[in-house]
């Protein structure tokens, strides 16, 4: 790739890979799964009116079979939008966290479990965004990154994350448990009020991608640009 470089490490050359096409292949599937997110926050909305929750009569039951089969297909495609557009993030963390290895040494956290603690419960709170927090100071500045500050895009994406599960996990109990027109009210406007969360957890997100991605080509760049000694020098661990 034109903006990918080898660089010397302990272990040998390590390849600073250019992730501009990993982001954007990403960023697209990110904001498809936002685009089923808004599809099933309409239909929770049309629910919530058909179901009475605006005032009015709740529909008759044929009125709902059309429905059923509409959230049936929607929830299916939000279900294949989550893995594709999550497996594509995690393949980018796994990535610009490598990245970072191998731009400096003090990276804390493995490209593997960069991934792999977003799957460990309890952990998960706090450990992924340690990983990208490091992924980024090191990217930013290889020498000093403990003096870069963690910029805020990284803590609202982390708390529109967590809100996001949050409320994902109760839709989806209320959801499963919900017998009365009154507990499928309550349960739609959980899907709703997950939108306006997954629209700021998306524009954080694709933000910080775009973002480190650029900080780690500029910085392929200068090592490429550097004398051999002197990117040698500055970069072997």
């Amino acid at each position: 790739m034109t903006d990918s470089a080898y660089i010397p490490t302990a272990n040998g050359p390590e390849l600073l890979v250019d992730t501009a096409r990993l982001t954007r292949i990403a960023t697209m599937l990110i904001w498809t799964w936002l685009a089923t997110n808004a599809t099933l926050g309409l239909s929770a909305l049309y629910t919530i009116g058909m179901l009475g929750g605006f005032g009015g009569t709740i529909a008759s039951a044929e009125s709902f079979e059309g429905l059923e089969q509409v959230l049936a297909a929607t929830g299916v495609t939000n279900v294949v939008a989550v893995v594709v557009a999550g497996g594509a993030v995690l393949r980018w963390i796994y990535r610009a966290s490598r990245n970072a290895q191998a731009i400096g040494p003090a990276m804390t956290v493995t490209p593997g479990w960069a991934v792999g603690w977003f799957f460990v419960p309890v952990a998960n709170l706090w450990k992924p965004l340690q990983a990208v927090s490091e992924t980024w100071q090191v990217s930013a500045d290889p020498h000093a990154p403990d003096a870069v500050p963690i910029p805020a895009v990284l803590r609202i994406w982390w708390g529109c994350w967590i809100a996001s599960s949050i409320i994902s996990n109760i839709d989806f109990r209320l959801s499963m448990h919900a017998e009365t027109a009154e507990q499928l009210i309550a349960a739609s406007w959980f899907t709703v009020a997950a939108v306006p969360v997954d629209i700021a957890l998306t524009i954080a997100l694709t933000t910080i991608m775009r973002r480190l991605s650029q900080m780690q080509r500029d910085r392929a760049g200068d090592i490429r640009q550097a004398p051999p000694e002197i990117a040698e020098d500055a970069t072997v661990v």
